[in-house]
């Protein structure tokens, strides 16, 4: 069964500081480098608790990103937020529509097994890493209202996208031919997030 403490642990052992926000919840943070916060800060902080008698972990960010009722390009935002989780192994993006609150997140379902420390960095050293690498999309389609996928991705992105309303029905082109397809991130290199040093 996992724990807060257990989480705690694991951190203070690779020497990542944290604080405890609540008996539930506790507070960590990265760096960034493209990615900023609300404030205009390079930094990204993560909320980490533990649900369901720790059946799951949860990894957070609060306010990410504001995309509220009635901005402008609220549409174009939702958007990228979908091409962004979509391109993600691990991350997703949920919204609060009251407030406009985009919140940033990975959700580890451990259900009866202990949380592992190579598999809790991995989760939480990728989300600064993936923030970054779709920052630029993501706040180009809240400032502009332009949702401009990176040129490698575009053209798999469409093919992919075209498939999709064809099988639902929303398009009279035919599918694309079976085959690989390649996506790509800041022109080919891997995303993911790095793990501290003695971690394989």
């Amino acid at each position: 069964m996992t724990t807060l403490e257990h989480i705690a642990s694991i951190l203070d052992h690779h020497g990542i500081s944290h604080t405890r926000l609540t008996p539930e919840m506790l507070l960590t943070g990265f760096a960034t480098g493209r990615y900023r916060d609300a404030n205009g800060r390079a930094g990204v902080p993560i909320c980490v608790s533990v649900q369901e008698g720790g059946a799951y972990v949860r990894l957070e960010v609060p306010w990410a990103y504001k995309a509220p009722a009635g901005h402008p390009h609220q549409a174009a935002a939702l958007q990228a937020l979908l091409i962004a989780a979509g391109r993600s192994k691990m991350l997703r993006f949920c919204l609060d529509p009251e407030d406009g609150e985009v919140r940033a997140s990975i959700c580890l379902p451990l259900m009866d097994a202990e949380l592992g420390a190579r598999q809790f960095l991995r989760a939480l050293t990728a989300i600064p890493d993936l923030l970054d690498g779709h920052d630029a999309l993501i706040r180009a389609a809240l400032e502009t209202g332009r949702v401009e996928p990176p040129p490698a991705d575009a053209a798999g992105l469409l093919d992919a996208l075209q498939a999709l309303a064809a099988l639902a029905g929303g398009s009279s082109r035919p599918p694309a031919k079976p085959g690989p397809a390649t996506f790509t991130v800041n022109g080919g290199a891997p995303r993911g997030g790095t793990l501290p040093p003695g971690i394989n």
